[in-house]
């Protein structure tokens, strides 16, 4: 994972790896890239963690199984 902090914020990119098992499943390895942004408070402890990710980029990975291997 990469990422930056900033004062109260810091990022954190992430890549998800897998396999298409559902019910429906390739079979195929699926990996997809995103990010989670987390805000801390005085604490130190994290007050929120949107995340997000490329919802088209996923579901097409899922329906190609041919391109399901590339980033």
């Amino acid at each position: 994972m990469r990422g930056w902090v900033s004062g109260d914020e810091s990022v954190c990119r992430r890549t998800l790896m897998g396999t298409n098992a559902g019910p429906a499943g390739t079979g195929q390895m699926v990996r997809i890239s995103g990010y989670e942004k987390w805000r801390l408070g005085d604490d130190g402890l994290t007050t929120s963690s949107p995340g997000n990710f490329d919802a088209a980029e996923y579901r097409r990975k899922l329906e190609n199984a041919a391109d399901s291997d590339e980033s």
